[in-house]
């Protein structure tokens, strides 16, 4: 039997039993499912208004973060000194996999949690799976905007450097009809837009989807992870969605991917001194187990998606109830499901 978090507030709450954290035994995410009613199947999908307004309101509270500087924010980076809550929360890509989604989130603790999510929200999924899990999160952040960071993800994409595939936009369509899935989708680009793509928690760690940028790392740091300007240039864009570590090189080389580049181990220690940080955090890649090091261990990969196409075993998170534990060896606040 795994042993998994739950949260037991909101199913419980009519019984009058008190909102607290407690271990469940469940055998996998199928009878999770089954015992929390959170079939994809059961799920209402939002209506145009309801996606369409939580798009602008997403857009509107992004906007007026990066304006007024809220949590830290210096336009595309978030600069923290410690995080604002007891627990962390972290997650790597959801490729619209909302049942992994819901049960992540069935841990979050408004009260007591800060979430951050890496990016690749959407694409790869069913059409309805894609569009909840996106309307999931943008809830959770309007809802806890100061507990609640939502990072870009290349799925997320800049203008002139969108994936493939990228079937989210027809997706939109086939689920509100083509004038109405069109204008969901302009939306669902400005909100991208204002996005952060990186956080850096002082003394802790750089998160981000991809990677750093393999130049500009005698700038000063505001000009090196392109906050220095809003929006940023592509190029500290483009890396910092698309990069990916590899041990086999020194300090990088064309990626295979198209866009973005390998980077190696001196690239790393470089970041890391410059940013005074102890590792990095990010997703982008699949991983058997749902999640990966390298470098020493000081880059962290995390994935948080089951199913196809991908063939990762389990997927993973970061669930740390004690910020020292997760300075001293992220992997102890590893929690994986299957």
């Amino acid at each position: 039997m795994k042993i998994f978090l739950c949260n037991m507030a909101q199913t419980k709450r009519k019984q009058g039993l008190i909102n607290k954290r407690f271990l469940l035994n469940l055998k996998d995410m199928k009878l999770f499912k089954k015992l929390w009613g959170l079939s994809l199947s059961k799920t209402v999908l939002p209506s145009y208004k309801e996606y369409k307004d939580i798009l602008i309101s997403g857009i509107e509270l992004l906007k007026e973060e990066r304006e007024k500087g809220s949590l830290g924010r210096k336009n595309g980076v978030h600069i923290l000194d410690k995080i604002s809550a007891k627990n962390l929360i972290v997650i790597g890509d959801i490729h619209g996999d909302f049942s992994s989604l819901t049960y992540i989130i069935n841990n979050f603790d408004k009260v007591n949690d800060f979430f951050i999510a890496l990016g690749d929200y959407i694409d790869r999924g069913s059409a309805k799976a894609q569009v909840l899990s996106l309307f999931t999160l943008l809830k959770l952040k309007i809802e806890n905007a100061q507990k609640v960071i939502l990072l870009r993800g290349n799925h997320e994409p800049p203008k002139g450097l969108e994936p493939y595939p990228h079937d989210y936009p027809s997706m939109l369509n086939k689920l509100y009809g083509q004038e109405k899935g069109k204008e969901l989708y302009e939306l669902s680009r400005a909100f991208f837009d204002e996005m952060p793509y990186a956080i850096i928690i002082k003394g802790l760690a750089l998160f981000l989807h991809g990677g750093p940028p393999t130049s500009g790392l005698n700038n000063n740091e505001d000009q090196y992870l392109g906050y220095s300007k809003w929006p940023p240039d592509l190029y500290v864009l483009e890396e910092v969605l698309w990069n990916d570590p590899r041990d086999n090189i020194d300090l990088w080389a064309p990626s295979p991917r198209g866009a973005g580049k390998l980077w190696g181990k001196r690239i790393t220690e470089k970041v890391l001194k410059k940013i005074d940080v102890k590792y990095i955090i990010r997703g982008h890649e699949p991983a058997p187990y749902g999640y990966k090091v390298n470098h020493g261990g000081k880059v962290l990969t995390l994935f948080s998606r089951l199913g196809e196409p991908y063939s990762n075993i389990k997927a993973s998170y970061i669930l740390c109830n004690n910020v020292m534990m997760l300075r001293e060896n992220p992997l102890k606040c590893i929690k994986s499901f299957s």
